[in-house]
């Protein structure tokens, strides 16, 4: 019993230095390329509390855009899902929606799953300038092909919050 502390003394330091040891090997290189944005989306409020849907492509042309809503329990949005065959450009939609109660936490939550344009995705990421390191461009254009031969679905989403109400 008087050996306990010693013990375990001694077994937290063990996993201070496999933590630290562990630590040192993974922070090698902490360079790495990640697949340039493909949408930009966005929920927008006017001065009168009315929602604008805003999705925009940022690589090329978006294919078998669908844009459905999630919100929380005291929200009901009417807007019918959208769904769009491409998208070259912004598109923009209004969010109808009805807050059943004052109370505070509500929000909106706007999912768009999409086709990424993969032609332009991998003219990007195949750009020297851009992507300087060769093993690195190497390991996201095995990527980019991946996702493409498998016509990878993506999903985004963005949220709004409706603003605090005092009720006091």
């Amino acid at each position: 019993m008087k050996f306990l502390p010693l013990i375990l003394l001694v077994l937290v330091t063990s996993f201070s230095l496999q933590a630290l040891a562990a630590s040192t090997i993974c922070s090698g290189n902490q360079n790495r390329y990640v697949l340039p944005a493909n949408i930009s989306i966005k929920i927008v409020s006017d001065n009168n509390g009315e929602l604008t849907g805003i999705i925009a492509p940022l690589i090329g042309s978006l294919k078998n855009i669908n844009v459905r809503f999630i919100t929380s329990e005291n929200v009901a949005v009417q807007t019918k899902p959208v769904s769009l065959d491409s998208l070259a450009e912004e598109y923009s939609f209004s969010i109808s929606h009805e807050r059943k109660t004052d109370k505070n936490d509500q929000w909106i939550k706007m999912l768009v799953e999409y086709l990424p344009d993969y032609d332009t995705l991998m003219k990007k990421v195949t750009d020297n300038k851009t992507h300087p390191d060769s093993q690195l461009r190497l390991r996201l254009i095995e990527k980019v092909n991946s996702l493409s031969r498998s016509s990878k679905v993506f999903t985004e989403a963005a949220f709004y919050r409706f603003p605090e109400v005092n009720n006091k």
